[in-house]
């Protein structure tokens, strides 16, 4: 569901346009990470009101499971208000994220598309996945300047979801709401560029697993809570000196299974884990850890 505060948001942004500037709300959807159920139902949905981000060519195969830039030409309060009603009923982890633009969709999706090619340092060409709602951030903090300020610049704002260990979060990225912006040019990863969007790989194999194999550990069925979860959870097995790969998964594992006090006054848990710090014994062996039967690979 589309939070209060953030629907506000996205209705401040248009009614702020000045005299002569038409405004329109659009939503981002990645087909990609969807059951055939749900695309199913968003192209019933949003049927006339779908346009791909991948309008390369090479891109032509993929277009039916990629990113699609739902909104229409229609800027009346009742065109917004049917697809706030449609799309902010979904779930948020089918929304990568909310738009206002002083662009048409049709022509953002046009102007976005040409963000979809990345170069590497041989000079290959790249699909990027700027529109995903992990991988934006990273390129908002981290690419060039100069390329960011290009993408976002028919933008007034991007809204991609996040989450914290408690609840979906949405934060705010402000564009330039230039309707006579020129295109992007294609990013170049650089090495520091490439070190950022890999990123840590461990909480999402952990998160896959898990899913797969023991999802009743999660106390919430949104993917960007469990995944925020995990993060903590490894960001504490880290400060208290776990390094191994086996007694990390463990400790997640019985961190999302037990209660913090719980664990905090099982004295056999607090000495498997100095065990564990100290190089010892590994954690899963030394106290009796229901982990997944199915363990992470490095």
């Amino acid at each position: 569901m589309i939070p209060q505060q953030l629907q506000r948001a996205l209705e401040e942004d248009i009614h702020a346009a000045p005299a002569g500037q038409t405004r329109y709300l659009m939503v981002l959807i990645d087909m990609a990470g969807l059951s055939d159920a749900q695309r199913g139902r968003i192209r019933n949905d949003m049927a006339g009101r779908m346009h791909s981000l991948l309008l390369h060519p090479d891109f032509l195969a993929l277009r039916p499971l990629g990113p699609m830039l739902v909104g229409s030409d229609d800027t009346s309060p009742k065109s917004r208000d049917a697809l706030l009603s449609i799309a902010g009923a979904y779930d948020a982890d089918i929304v990568q994220a909310w738009i206002t633009s002083v662009l048409s969709p049709a022509d953002l999706a046009t102007h976005l598309s040409q963000a979809c090619f990345a170069l590497g340092k041989d000079g290959e060409r790249y699909l990027l996945r700027y529109y995903d709602s992990l991988i934006t951030p990273v390129l908002y903090r981290t690419a060039d300047a100069a390329w960011v300020a290009s993408v976002f610049a028919p933008v007034i704002s991007w809204w991609f979801a996040g989450a914290n260990i408690q609840h979906p979060q949405w934060h705010r990225i402000p564009g330039s709401a230039n309707a006579r912006c020129r295109p992007p040019s294609p990013l170049v990863l650089t090495e520091t560029l490439w070190k950022a969007l890999a990123g840590d790989p461990l909480p999402h194999r952990l998160l896959d697993e898990l899913e797969q194999v023991s999802p009743d550990v999660f106390s919430t069925q949104c993917r960007g809570v469990r995944l925020a979860q995990i993060r903590s959870h490894l960001a504490s097995a880290n400060q208290i000196g776990l390094n191994r790969h086996d007694d990390l998964i463990a400790y997640v594992f019985t961190a999302l299974s037990r209660p913090a006090a719980s664990l905090q006054a099982d004295h056999a848990w607090q000495h498997a884990l100095q065990q564990a710090v100290a190089g010892e014994a590994p954690l899963a062996v030394t106290t009796p850890i229901p982990t997944p039967h199915n363990r992470t690979a490095r």
